[in-house]
C-alpha cells in the first residue's frame, strides 16, 4: 500500500506534480529555518572560544617564568570603531604561542586583523600606533571577519603591570551575559518564530489534501482497511516530504551567506561557525519528516472538500461556545500574568504571550466568519463568493494569514518594549564629558613620562590645554566621591566644564558633594596611585603613601558634574598633607578641534603608554550602551527572520489554496463566471480577513506593549510604519496570487476532471 501511495503521488498529472514540488520546497524552507535558528548558539560559542585567550582573569605563574606568556588587554579607538589590543610578552620561546599569529611578536611589533589593516590604510594618523605591522592575525583568534584585533609585543615587565601570566591558553570561552530585557526579547522572539515555522510545515502536508481525501473515500468504499488507508496516505506524501528533507540542508547552505552578514557585538559571523552539527541536522530532518507524515495522516481524516460554495454547514453551537469561553479565559490569564511581580517578568511575559497567541487562534475562526457575513451583505458576485467561503471554511482561510498576525503582534509589541528596554540599559546619563574633549587613561606611566606626553600633545596642531590629573576617592559615610588632583585652571580649560569657578582656595567641590561634606574638617583621599607603577601581582610597598588628607576650610563650590567620568571634587596638589611627587597621574585631559587632531593624539599617547586609552564622549557612551545596541541587533534580526518566514508561509498558502480549489473555479468559469470576478473574490477572501485579523493582532500587541512597559510613552510611529508594510505585502501577495486563477482554470486536464 505504501508503494501504491507513492505511485499515486507521482502519477496524478501536472496539478499533482505542482503540489509535490510546493510540498518539497515548503518542507525544505521549514527545515532550513529551524537549522538557522539552531546554528546561532554554536556560532556564538565558537566566537567565544576563539577569543577566550584574550579574556583570562587568573594567573597560574609568576611573570618572567620560563615557558610562560603574559597577556594583557586594553581598548583603542579609531574614530568610533573599538579595537581590542592584546599585549603579549614571553621571556623565552618555550611558552605557548597565541592562536592566529605565526610567531610571538617582539616589543614594537604587532599583528593586526584584516579589518584593522583596512582602518590603518584609511587613517594615516593611526600609523605606528600599535607598532610595526609584522603580519595579519588569522581566523583562529578572530570572532568574525570584521573583528578589530591587534596582537602586539612588549617587554615582560611592561605586560606584567596589568597582565595575566599563564603556561597554556583556555579553549572554552564564556558566552555574553544577557540582561533581563535581553532574555525577555530572546524568549519572546523564539516563541514568535516557532509559530510561523510550525505553520509553514503544517501547510506543506495539506497541499493537495482534497484530492487525497477523495481517493481515501473511494478506497474506503471498496473495502480498504484503516491501516491500508494510512499507508497509502503516507506513501502519497512520503516522496515530496523526503525530497524536501534532502533539499533542507541545501537551502540552509544557501541562507548561510545572508545570516553570516548579520552583525553582533561589532562583527559578523564566519559561515563555518553557523553549523548546528551533523547529529542536530539529522535529528531536525527526521523530526520534520515525522511531523509531516503525522500531520498528513491526521489531516486526511478531517479535511473536507471545499467544492462549489453552497448551503452553509453550521458549526455546532456548543463547539463555538467552548472555543469562545476558552479564548476569554486565556485572555484573562494573559492579563493576570502581565500583572505579576517583576521577579518573574521574563517567565510571565512569555506565558502571557503564549496565552495571547492561543486566544487569538481560538477566536480567529469566529472573527473570519463575521468578516464573511459582512462580505455577503455587500453588492457583487465577488463579495458573495468570498463571504461564503469565509463563513464555510474559516480555518482554511485563517491558516495562511495567522503568520501575518503573529508578525504584526510581535512587531507592535517590540515597538513598545525595545525603546523602553533600551532606556533601561541606556547609561548615557553617566557620561559627563563635553563634546570636543578627551580623557586619556594612562594608568602605568610615571610622573615624568606623563609630563613628557603633555608637552608632546601641546605641540599637536588642534590639541588644546593638555594637563595631567591624579585621581582618588574621597571617603564619605554614604559612599565615595570622585576626586581629581591637579591644576584647576588647566582642568577647566581642558574639560570645558560648565559652572566651574576655581576660586582662590584650591579646593572646589560640586554643589551636591558640598552638601554631603558640610561639617567635615578634612577630606580623606584614598586609592592613590604610587609614583612607581608595579606589577599587579607584586608585593605592595608599605613605605608608599596610600591615604592623603586635605582641609575643607574655605572651599569653593561648582555646578555638580554629571557622569561617572567627571569629578565631584577638584584638589590643588599643594593642599595635600603628603608629598605630591609620591603620587603619579593616571589621566591626561585635553580639548581638540578636529578629528584628525584627536587621532594624532591617540596615536601619540597609546604608542608611548602601556594600556592607555583615549576616550571621548562618543566612545564612552558607546561603551555604556553596549547592552542596548546588542538588544537592537537581536530584535532587528528577529524581526527580519519573522518577516521572511511569514512571507514564505503566506505565499505558499495562497498558491496552495488556489491549487486545491482549481476544480471549483473551473466549474464556476465553465458555468459563465467572469475571470475578473473570480480573481476579485480571491483578493477579497484573502485581503479583507488579513487586514481585520492584522488590526486585531496590532491592538493586542499594543496592549501587551503597554502592560510590559508601564509609564513609558508608546512609539506610535514605530508601530504604524511596520504594520502598514506587513499588511501591504500581505494584500499584494493575495492580489498577485489571483493571477493564477486564469492559468489553473484554462487547463484541459482540470476541465476534464
Amino acid at each position: 500500500m505504501l508503494r501504491l501511495g507513492m505511485r499515486l503521488s507521482v502519477g496524478g498529472g501536472r496539478p499533482a506534480m505542482v503540489s509535490a514540488v510546493l510540498t518539497a520546497l515548503t518542507v525544505a524552507l521549514g527545515a532550513a529555518f529551524v537549522l538557522v535558528g539552531l546554528s546561532i548558539s554554536p556560532a556564538l560559542q565558537a566566537r567565544a572560544d576563539r577569543a577566550a585567550w584574550t579574556q583570562m582573569d587568573l594567573p597560574d605563574q609568576q611573570a618572567g617564568t620560563s615557558g610562560t606568556v603574559t597577556v594583557s588587554s586594553s581598548v583603542s579607538y579609531v574614530g568610533s570603531n573599538q579595537v581590542r589590543v592584546v599585549t603579549v610578552a614571553a621571556p623565552d620561546a618555550q611558552g605557548p604561542l597565541p592562536p592566529g599569529v605565526p610567531q610571538m611578536p617582539t616589543p614594537g611589533q604587532a599583528y593586526v586583523s584584516p579589518a584593522v589593516a583596512e582602518l590603518l590604510e584609511q587613517n594615516p594618523q593611526v600609523a605606528g600606533r600599535y607598532g610595526e605591522v609584522a603580519g595579519m592575525v588569522g581566523p583562529r583568534s578572530l570572532r568574525g571577519p570584521d573583528d578589530l584585533l591587534v596582537v602586539r609585543g612588549a617587554p615582560v615587565d611592561q605586560a606584567a603591570l596589568d597582565g595575566v601570566t599563564v603556561t597554556s591558553f583556555p579553549h572554552r570561552g564564556p558566552l555574553p551575559e544577557l540582561s533581563g530585557v535581553e532574555k525577555l526579547a530572546l524568549a519572546l522572539g523564539s516563541l514568535a518564530l516557532a509559530a510561523p515555522v510550525a505553520l509553514l510545515v503544517s501547510i506543506s502536508v495539506q497541499l493537495n489534501a482534497t484530492t487525497r481525501q477523495r481517493r481515501r473515500s473511494a478506497l474506503d468504499l471498496v473495502g480498504a482497511t484503516p491501516a491500508q488507508l494510512t499507508a497509502i496516505t503516507i506513501g502519497e506524501v512520503l516522496v515530496p516530504v523526503m525530497a524536501g528533507a534532502v533539499l533542507g540542508p541545501l537551502v540552509f547552505a544557501g541562507l548561510l551567506p545572508l545570516v553570516a552578514r548579520v552583525p553582533f557585538e561589532g562583527t559578523s559571523f564566519y559561515q563555518s561557525d553557523l553549523s548546528p552539527g551533523l547529529a542536530t541536522t539529522a535529528t531536525v530532518l527526521a523530526a520534520v519528516v515525522g511531523v509531516c507524515l503525522l500531520g498528513a495522516v491526521a489531516g486526511s481524516r478531517t479535511v473536507v472538500a471545499s467544492g462549489v460554495p453552497s448551503r452553509r454547514q453550521p458549526t455546532p453551537r456548543k463547539a463555538v461556545w467552548v472555543r469562545g469561553v476558552a479564548a476569554l479565559l486565556l485572555a484573562l490569564l494573559a492579563c493576570l500574568l502581565l500583572a505579576v511581580s517583576s521577579r518573574a517578568a521574563t517567565v510571565s511575559a512569555v506565558a502571557a504571550f503564549a496565552c495571547a497567541l492561543a486566544a487569538l487562534t481560538l477566536s480567529g475562526p469566529a472573527l473570519v466568519r463575521w468578516v464573511g457575513a459582512g462580505l455577503e451583505r455587500l453588492p457583487g458576485v465577488a463579495a458573495l463568493l468570498a463571504g461564503r467561503r469565509l463563513r464555510e471554511h474559516p480555518r482554511q482561510v485563517l491558516r495562511p494569514i495567522s503568520g501575518v498576525g503573529v508578525a504584526v503582534l510581535v512587531t507592535v509589541m517590540f515597538a513598545a518594549i525595545t525603546p523602553a528596554a533600551a532606556r533601561s540599559l541606556d547609561r548615557s546619563r553617566e557620561v559627563g564629558q563635553q563634546e570636543g574633549t578627551a580623557q586619556a587613561s594612562v594608568p602605568y606611566v610615571t610622573t615624568a613620562a606623563a609630563d613628557d606626553l603633555v608637552r608632546l600633545l601641546a605641540r599637536v596642531d588642534g590639541v588644546l590645554s593638555p594637563t595631567t590629573v591624579k585621581t582618588a576617592q574621597v571617603t564619605m559615610p554614604d559612599g565615595a566621591l570622585r576626586a581629581w588632583i591637579g591644576d584647576c585652571a588647566g582642568i577647566a580649560a581642558a574639560t570645558r566644564m560648565n559652572g566651574l569657578d576655581c576660586g582662590s582656595t584650591g579646593l572646589v567641590v560640586g554643589a551636591d558633594a558640598a552638601a554631603i561634606i558640610t561639617g567635615e574638617e578634612a577630606l580623606e583621599l584614598y586609592d592613590l596611585d604610587n609614583a612607581r607603577p608595579a606589577a599587579q601581582d607584586a608585593v605592595p610597598d608599605s613605605t608608599e603613601p596610600d591615604v592623603a588628607h586635605v582641609a575643607t576650610a574655605g572651599l569653593s563650590t561648582m555646578t555638580s558634574q554629571p557622569g561617572v567620568d567627571m569629578p565631584d571634587v577638584i584638589v590643588d596638589p599643594a593642599l595635600l598633607d603628603i608629598d605630591p611627587g609620591t603620587v603619579r597621574p593616571t589621566l591626561i585631559v585635553f580639548a581638540y578641534t578636529t578629528s584628525s587632531a584627536l587621532e594624532t593624539a591617540r596615536t601619540l599617547v597609546e604608542s608611548r603608554a602601556h594600556s592607555a586609552t583615549v576616550a571621548t564622549r562618543e566612545t564612552t557612551f558607546e561603551g555604556f550602551s553596549q547592552d542596548a545596541r546588542r538588544l537592537y541587533d537581536a530584535v532587528g534580526f528577529g524581526a527580519v527572520a519573522l518577516g521572511v518566514v511569514s512571507a514564505c508561509t503566506l505565499i505558499v498558502a495562497a498558491a496552495a489554496g488556489l491549487i486545491e480549489r482549481r476544480r471549483s473555479y473551473t466549474i464556476l468559469r465553465t458555468a459563465g463566471s467572469r475571470l475578473r470576478t473570480l480573481q476579485a473574490s480571491v483578493v477579497l477572501e484573502g485581503a479583507v480577513p488579513v487586514l481585520v485579523f492584522g488590526l486585531v493582532c496590532a491592538v493586542v500587541g499594543v496592549a501587551m506593549g503597554w502592560a510590559l512597559t508601564p509609564g513609558n510613552r508608546y512609539p506610535l510611529a514605530g508601530v504604524v510604519s511596520p504594520v502598514l508594510w506587513i499588511l501591504v505585502v500581505a494584500v499584494a501577495t493575495f492580489s498577485l496570487s489571483a493571477l493564477l486563477v486564469g492559468p489553473l482554470t484554462r487547463s484541459e486536464e482540470t476541465r476534464t476532471e
